[in-house]
């Protein structure tokens, strides 16, 4: 389940988060009510940035680990990466956009995620997911051709990481994710 778009628990406003809280705690009661799993999710945003990126930050996990546990089981983060590079890090160096005529594209400094600039990286981070009788297989990536060379660096630039990011901060996560697939399947 997607909750809607005022949905946001690091709001620096105190009643949209009780209502963002009140708004989980309805979609989970309603997955526990039909019987569902901990793999039936709710996907929500981080949510915006508010001025200050590392404080909005700190209001999502404070704001997280108040949640009731049956919220906290089925929460899954959306989007990570994408949000990482539509937040625009200032201290890089302009250049002439690629995709907007006239335009200048204010490069990230290295080390920071990847400034957007016509929204073709973002837009082409996809995930699969691949299940067989013994294995699940999800692969997460984009795939322009400049999307390596962001993450990863060349001879030509420092790395502007965006993908290996979202997952560091979300490792725990997957990692009980696949304790959970694991007990699941041992179950059967």
């Amino acid at each position: 389940m997607h909750p809607g778009q005022y949905t946001v628990l690091n709001s620096p406003d105190p009643d949209v988060v009780t209502r963002a809280v009140r708004d989980l705690e309805y979609h989970a009661d309603f997955l526990d009510a039909l019987g569902t799993g901990p793999e039936s999710k709710l996907i929500l945003h981080v949510g915006g940035v508010y001025g200050d990126k590392s404080e909005a930050i700190r209001r999502f996990i404070r704001n997280w680990k108040n949640l009731p546990e049956n919220v906290r089981a089925r929460l899954a983060i959306e989007n990570d990466a994408v949000q990482s590079i539509q937040t625009q890090t200032p201290g890089g160096k302009p250049y002439p956009s690629r995709g907007r005529k006239g335009a200048i594209h204010w490069a990230s400094p290295p080390g920071s995620a990847p400034n957007a600039d016509t929204g073709e990286l973002h837009t082409s981070i996809t995930s699969t997911r691949r299940e067989t009788a013994n294995s699940v297989l999800v692969e997460v990536g984009a795939n322009t051709p400049y999307a390596e060379p962001l993450e990863l660096g060349s001879s030509k630039m420092e790395p502007r990481p965006f993908m290996a990011p979202a997952f560091n901060a979300n490792v725990d996560r997957v990692q009980a994710n696949v304790r959970a697939a694991v007990r699941r399947g041992n179950r059967r």
